[in-house]
């Protein structure tokens, strides 16, 4: 089972498989996101729709608002597992994001921010198809 959301040109596409659910579902709420355009595409989630080119903006600020917070979340853990001491906040950021980057749900909310991103700027709608 998918969730697949993809560009009207079908360039881009980012499918949510069963192990990604974690991130429209419960994520965040774990991380205290408001992210009512990410709860409407759960609400849908085994349904095909489309997201308004108006609604796309702000579902790209809260996925993007998600990926900040998890990254934060995520990198306090990683920096304590990793013994990060890091004085400098610049280098201490390039360091988790560096022990991050094989992240899989910090993959898979890069490549839904891009999606968005990229939608938001061409004044697209998103296609959403559930199985």
């Amino acid at each position: 089972m998918a969730f697949d959301i993809s560009s009207v040109d079908g360039t881009m596409m980012v499918s949510i498989a069963a192990r990604d659910e974690h991130i429209v579902f419960e994520l965040p709420a774990q991380l205290t996101v408001v992210a009512p355009r990410l709860a409407e595409l759960g609400q849908h989630f085994y349904d095909s729709f489309r997201v308004a080119p108006e609604n796309v903006p702000a579902l790209a600020t809260e996925i993007d608002l998600l990926r900040t917070a998890y990254l934060r979340q995520r990198g306090e853990v990683v920096a304590r597992e990793k013994k990060v001491h890091a004085r400098d906040p610049a280098v201490r950021a390039r360091m988790i994001e560096g022990l991050l980057a094989a992240d899989p749900t910090l993959g898979k909310l890069l490549e839904l921010a891009a999606l968005c991103q990229r939608a938001a700027a061409l004044g697209e709608e998103l296609l959403c198809e559930g199985d």
